[in-house]
């Protein structure tokens, strides 16, 4: 029997550049309707910056997802469990 690996966690940048792609939204446009810099943007999408709860508040806003769903994404992942031999 196989034995399954558990699914690897993905950084939030890279989530949000898909929903961008998806919905044909581009980087700039993407900080100008959330009202943020692009800088702010880029920084949060390649690990530089934390998310905070007023980004997540926007992005939800901006791209018709909860809050909560940006800021469980930006939780760092747990370890997986070590098995034991």
């Amino acid at each position: 029997m196989t034995k399954r690996q558990p699914a690897q966690p993905f950084p939030l940048g890279d989530y949000l550049e898909e929903e961008l792609k998806e919905r044909h939204i581009s980087f700039h446009r993407c900080a100008r309707m959330a009202a943020i810099p692009e800088w702010e943007l880029a920084g949060l999408c390649d690990g530089r910056f934390a998310l905070s709860f007023e980004q997540a508040k926007r992005f939800g806003a901006v791209l018709g997802t909860s809050t909560y769903l940006w800021l469980d994404l930006a939780q760092p992942m747990p370890a997986p469990p070590i098995e034991e031999s």
